[in-house]
């Protein structure tokens, strides 16, 4: 997006920060009212501190991780047909043998499989390859091979995130009531735009 001074850009930079702050805010007053509603009898942690080895197979090393998910999606913008199929389809070694019978054609796609043949030791580890990941399918992105930002920046808070939690049985849920819109509320918002 272009914009048409610096001062507009600042302006729209302080915007975007201001709004990331509210969204955490209100993240974290979702989180007091679910924590709240737990009762007066719950004394059992309901979040659990992953290990290295849980983060690793959530990132990187499961058969429906992070990754595995993310070059099963870019298979439709950057494999044959007849790959994306196969990919879809979670027959990811398949879907490499194809891939690698196309030659040059497929070799991009092929690059992402062979990446996620790679095993993580560890978290750390789970994070340097999905960073890479990251790295690839921007570079992607810039080669005009497909739209893939959305999913290098979901990647990115992936591989940068250091701690890891998993929310335990003893979670209970429960209904908000609905919020109440008022028919004046809309005006002012649609007046606003």
């Amino acid at each position: 997006m272009a914009f048409p001074s610096l001062e507009v850009a600042d302006a729209e930079a302080v915007g975007v920060e201001l709004n990331r702050l509210q969204n955490v805010v209100v993240t974290l007053d979702k989180v007091k009212l679910c924590l709240s509603k737990q009762g007066p009898g719950a004394r059992d942690p309901v979040l659990q501190l992953m290990t290295s080895q849980e983060v690793a197979d959530h990132l990187w090393d499961g058969d429906r991780s992070v990754a595995r998910r993310a070059i099963v999606g870019a298979a439709a913008q950057l494999a044959s047909p007849e790959v994306a199929r196969l990919a879809q389809r979670w027959q990811l070694k398949r879907a490499a043998k194809a891939a690698e019978a196309e030659g040059e054609a497929g070799a991009d796609y092929l690059g992402l499989l062979k990446l996620a043949r790679q095993a993580a030791g560890g978290a750390d580890e789970a994070r340097k390859l999905i960073l890479d990941l990251e790295s690839r399918l921007r570079a992607f992105d810039v080669a005009g091979r497909g739209r893939h930002t959305s999913m290098a920046d979901i990647l990115h808070l992936h591989g940068r995130t250091q701690v890891w939690f998993y929310h335990t049985p003893n979670l209970s849920g429960f209904k908000s009531p609905p919020v109440a819109l008022h028919e004046d509320m809309l005006k002012l918002h649609a007046s606003l735009k």
